[in-house]
């Protein structure tokens, strides 16, 4: 049969009680949009969806709109190391099988992380930018560097930095979400399950890449020129990033 649409996940998350296994996931409140509908974050491979249990705790809850049978694996090579080797740059998370339910009646997995509050980093540096806070962005380019080294001394690849997968809270700590593609050490030299979003990825990056600790260098750098970039001249924004249907940081 074939993976249900995200819409199929849609459905069923606006009566938590039906649509989820886990007690505390039915007891949420799925954070609703303008038009009452649950809001939605969408990815390459996932839907996100916002919900606040009763004790007032929020939670990410990432339904996988493609099917992968490595997916398992992976997370739980991903849970064994973290146990070991926690960073300050990631949240908790916790991979289930068969925890939610699509309209055609069938049991899905998903991953429940910690709801990390605050703007995407595209968020962000727009917002610094329209009010030509280059210093701002400039230390938010010093936090990226000691985040990124904090993933090489721990031998581990994000493998899909980009904007929209880094978080600044408010208090300005970076945070990282999504790790359907991340490699620890026990992964390493396994395919990539996702190649990455463009042009945050290297050219020669694809689905035949093998994965390693070395897979975010590029993107890093992207980033970090990109932060250094707007730090020294804000106005670069508006001439290259502020125009319809473009979001990424600066490339």
């Amino acid at each position: 049969m074939p993976w249900p649409l995200a819409s199929g996940f849609r459905t069923m998350v606006q009566q938590p009680r039906p649509a989820f296994r886990d007690p505390r996931l039915q007891a949420c409140r799925i954070e609703r949009n303008a038009l009452n509908q649950p809001r939605v974050w969408a990815g390459q491979f996932a839907v996100v969806y916002k919900g606040v249990d009763p004790q007032g705790t929020a939670w990410a809850i990432r339904a996988f709109v493609r099917e992968s049978q490595d997916r398992r694996e992976h997370y739980d090579r991903i849970s064994e190391y973290l146990k070991t080797r926690p960073l300050r740059c990631l949240v908790d998370f916790e991979y289930r099988d068969a925890a939610i339910r699509a309209t055609d009646g069938r049991w899905y997995p998903l991953v429940v992380m910690d709801w990390v509050e605050g703007l995407t980093l595209f968020e962000w540096v727009q917002s610094k930018c329209r009010v030509g806070k280059g210093a701002s962005i400039g230390k938010a380019a010093l936090h990226w560097l000691r985040l990124t080294g904090e993933l090489t001394g721990a031998r581990i690849a994000h493998c899909d930095l980009q904007h929209a997968n880094v978080l600044v809270t408010p208090r300005g700590y970076l945070k990282l979400v999504d790790y359907d593609g991340m490699c620890v050490p026990a992964l390493a030299g396994r395919r990539n399950l996702e190649t990455g979003l463009a042009p945050y990825q290297h050219p020669q990056r694809n689905e035949q890449t093998l994965l390693s600790s070395n897979l975010d260098h590029f993107s890093a750098l992207v980033i970090y020129v990109a932060l250094r970039a707007l730090a020294a001249d804000t106005s670069l924004w508006a001439r290259y990033v502020d125009q319809p249907g473009y979001d990424k940081l600066l490339f």
